[in-house]
């Protein structure tokens, strides 16, 4: 499956961010290991930078976690996929339940991008329950039937955060170009991700 990115936006990331993307990506690059890199949106001050050493995960730092159950602070948190997956529940659990969250982003190392910010915290998991459950009655479809379980793994991601963008509760900034497979399971996500939040 062919995967659009316009490149473009990257260049358009602030100083703060421009610098945790390279970070992440960077080291990530470097090791094939994912990595962590957060900072307090009002003083600039970097807060984080951490790796756990595995190419599929990395946990939040225990001193870190106590910034981000603070609802008063605005965290920027940053971490890479080295396998260029899209964002994971778990993902996009962290912006619904850490309350200090201003944004979230993800790197793949293709150089695409997700940053999600939190607007409906409290619908955030009933939506994307939701979700999971169109998901798997799609997974029967005609239209998905071509694609090979990773590139239906990657398509879910999207969707998901794609879909809760459309419900309202985060808002998403992404470089990935929407294709006719993530419209289509966008719609099938988005309408669950409004029914379960009415």
């Amino acid at each position: 499956m062919k995967i659009d990115i316009d490149l473009r936006m990257a260049a358009r990331l602030n100083k703060n961010d421009g610098d945790a993307r390279a970070y992440v990506l960077g080291n990530g690059r470097k090791t094939g290991n994912e990595y962590l890199y957060a900072y307090d949106l009002i003083t600039a001050k970097v807060l984080a930078t951490h790796t756990d050493g595995k190419s599929n995960a990395v946990g939040t730092p225990n001193y870190l976690e106590f910034w981000l159950i603070d609802k008063e602070r605005k965290i920027v948190v940053h971490h890479n996929h080295p396998n260029n997956a899209s964002p994971s529940i778990s993902d996009v659990m962290s912006v619904s339940s850490y309350s200090g969250i201003d944004a979230a982003f993800i790197h793949d190392h293709d150089g695409s991008f997700y940053k999600m910010q939190p607007l409906q915290r409290g619908n955030i998991e009933k939506a994307t329950k939701a979700m999971s459950k169109a998901a798997r009655i799609a997974s029967r479809s005609s239209d998905f039937a071509s694609l090979s379980d990773s590139e239906y793994a990657w398509l879910i991601g999207v969707s998901r955060v794609s879909a809760l963008s459309k419900a309202g509760c985060i808002m998403l900034t992404s470089n990935v170009v929407m294709s006719e497979n993530i419209e289509k399971m966008t719609e099938l996500m988005t309408v669950a991700a409004i029914q379960s939040i009415k």
